[in-house]
């Protein structure tokens, strides 16, 4: 008779797993981090660990979906709401991503490590696609609205809101290899905020929204992000959302 098995128990088993790697992280690098601490970190063996995962690398790629769940999860409402239009709902979406990044900044520095790994291109890319695909879903909801309501034009609201979101990946990408190569470079800021007005206006013309219906962010909020950072002095992979 073949066995049965209790999703459940299987879902919080490697669950324990995943929690346990996020509290070693908070104290250590995440490649310091061996199969035998998180073996003992859950009282568990070191064959359930090769149960659930094939590798610690396995796990970490596990990690960060589990982060694009918790973000998807905390950004999906936003599309849901009745009450606010479809600019207003794009600024709420990425304000969200922000607060929820800066309430897990710890974990997201860590992170960078796995996520720019030599050895992690693939997990990387798959990554990325998979984000793309649900954030950009949530966006698409938000677009389509945008059109029904008359605040925006735009031809195709599912491949607008994955432009959308891709674009805003990518000004996350300049703005991190800027700042982190000029990091003690006072003029550092003009060109963010350059960058900034300019995706800003890309994409109210993605959109078909008139002239600074979407603005990503002032020049006051980026001085108080930038000094914020420096404060902390870490750039990590997640300076912009």
């Amino acid at each position: 008779m073949a066995r049965t098995v209790d999703e459940e128990a299987h879902t919080r088993r490697r669950e324990a797993f995943l929690d346990a790697a996020e509290e070693l992280m908070l104290t250590q690098d995440s490649e310091a981090i061996t199969v035998a601490e998180l073996v003992k970190a859950t009282a568990a063996s070191k064959g359930a660990f090769y149960h659930y995962f094939d590798s610690k690398d396995a796990l970490m790629d596990a990690l960060l979906h589990r982060m694009l769940d918790r973000i998807v999860a905390a950004i999906t409402p936003i599309a849901d709401e009745g009450t606010l239009t479809a600019p207003d709902k794009i600024t709420a979406l990425i304000e969200a991503i922000a607060v929820w990044k800066g309430r897990h900044r710890h974990l997201l520095v860590a992170a960078t490590t796995i996520w720019h790994g030599a050895d992690n291109a693939h997990a990387r890319s798959r990554l990325r696609r998979r984000t793309a695909d649900e954030v950009g879903a949530v966006m698409a909801t938000i677009v389509a609205q945008g059109n029904a309501e008359g605040s925006f034009e735009a031809d195709e609201p599912t491949v607008a809101g994955r432009l959308t979101y891709l674009a805003l990946q990518e000004l996350n990408d300049e703005v991190r290899d800027r700042l982190s190569t000029r990091r003690h470079d006072p003029t550092a800021l003009d060109g963010v905020v350059e960058r900034f007005e300019a995706y800003s206006a890309t994409i109210n013309r993605m959109l078909g929204a008139p002239v600074g219906t979407i603005r990503l962010a002032s020049p006051d909020q980026l001085r108080r992000w930038y000094a914020q950072v420096f404060d902390r002095g870490a750039i990590d992979d997640d300076t912009t959302q």
